[in-house]
């Protein structure tokens, strides 16, 4: 769906003998933006298929593919989202039942993705661990992570849990990582309608919400300024930075 839209851009410029320019004076934006959205580099807000829309008075075809787009399942989210993260500058992650990707140990990564029925799980936890390079890189995103407190309880008795429950707390200390714990006590929050992660980049801000059978990235800005309102709920009913390394320091200490 993303490609048609694409495809379309180009169409319906290029058919009424438009220039790029002149398609980014209606939105306004520039003309690199454009030419990044008909090359599916990047991809156009609602309002802007509205307003080509209108201009090229297309009865909202492009605002009626943008909407399927959004709303449809992307077999090649991931890929897509690994390139978002690659090059983002600020990650808020929310989650609910697993420490996040970005801070598992190899023995945990591995113990998940066996739970999760992975037939890959050799390849996928080395892509794990080559993800976590982006933490300790020479300009590393800024990192704030919301865990829910059942995902620390799930960890009782592993035999990875020593090892995990360290590698968080190392994380505490680094000069761009926050990690907060959202207790049990916090009770019914909006969290635990699932997680979801906030990337911001060069071109704006996405993100993506996971579910059973595959996850699904949202670009339009309503969708991520829920997602956005709905991290600092949840970070309201979290505990400070100092709590959660005490917390995590008695987890790691208790038999």
């Amino acid at each position: 769906m993303w490609a048609w839209l694409a495809y379309e851009l180009r169409f319906q410029r290029t058919s009424r003998g438009k220039s790029l320019a002149d398609a980014a004076c209606h939105i306004p934006t520039s003309r690199k933006t454009v030419q990044n959205w008909e090359a599916a580099r990047h991809k156009p807000s609602e309002e802007a298929c509205r307003r080509l829309d209108d201009a090229w008075e297309t009865g909202g075809l492009l605002e009626r593919i943008y909407f399927y787009a959004t709303t449809a399942h992307n077999p090649d989210w991931f890929v897509e989202y690994l390139r978002y993260e690659a090059h983002a500058s600020v990650i808020r992650i929310h989650e609910v039942s697993w420490i996040p990707g970005l801070l598992q140990t190899e023995e945990y990564a591995r113990a998940v993705l066996t739970a999760g029925r992975s037939t890959q799980v050799d390849e996928q936890v080395a892509a794990r661990l080559r993800r976590q390079q982006i933490l300790t890189s020479d300009d590393p995103p800024h990192v704030s992570v919301l865990i829910d407190e059942n995902a620390l309880l799930r960890l009782k008795a592993r035999p990875f849990a020593q090892g995990q429950l360290s590698k968080l707390l190392d994380a505490t200390d680094h000069p761009n990582t926050i990690i907060r714990i959202v207790p049990l006590s916090s009770g019914l929050h909006v969290g635990l309608n699932g997680p979801f992660e906030i990337l911001t980049t060069a071109s704006g801000d996405i993100a993506y919400t996971d579910a059973a059978i595959g996850g699904r990235l949202v670009t339009e800005a309503s969708g991520v300024r829920t997602c956005a309102i709905a991290f600092d709920h949840i970070g309201a009913d979290a505990l400070p930075r100092a709590a959660t390394k005490t917390l995590l320091h008695t987890l790691l200490e208790s038999p």
